[in-house]
């Protein structure tokens, strides 16, 4: 529970910081105090803009762009995930179609070759008459002499 708890906190926290509302509030802030206390040496102004306005109001700056460009990513990544997709249904549909044809062609060959053997087995039953024939022609030739 308190897992669950601690990130939903993250994630709400880490959508405000990275927005540009923050960055805007950050930013107002941090101007607005100049006018109640300025810094008194140049020392005092370098310090105050490196972390004033550039660790204040930069991060969310980062925040935002880096939630773009992730954006952005995920974007392509769902893009090249559709055209694989895509490319992956357009094969299995072709390959579909050739394992159709391939089984159209052996069910034709089966055919042919169950003809074929017809053929033969009848070929071999009329060589095996006229063989017989032969040799009973050839006893009453040799027997009638």
């Amino acid at each position: 529970m308190l897992s669950r708890f601690n990130d939903w906190l993250a994630d709400m926290m880490a959508e405000y910081l990275s927005s540009m509302s923050c960055f805007w509030i950050i930013t107002s802030l941090v101007v607005v105090v100049l006018f109640w206390q300025r810094p008194a040496s140049l020392v005092g102004w370098i310090t105050y803009i490196s972390t004033a306005i550039f660790q204040a109001s930069a991060l969310p700056i980062l925040g935002f762009v880096s939630k773009k460009s992730g954006a952005k990513t995920e974007r392509l990544l769902q893009e090249t995930h559709d055209q694989v997709m895509g490319h992956l249904t357009t094969m299995l549909q072709h390959m579909e179609k050739v394992l159709i044809h391939v089984e159209v062609e052996d069910e034709r060959i089966r055919m042919q070759e169950k003809k074929d053997n017809i053929l033969t087995a009848r070929i071999m039953a009329e060589v095996m008459r006229l063989e017989k024939q032969t040799r009973v022609s050839i006893q009453e030739t040799t027997i009638g002499k």
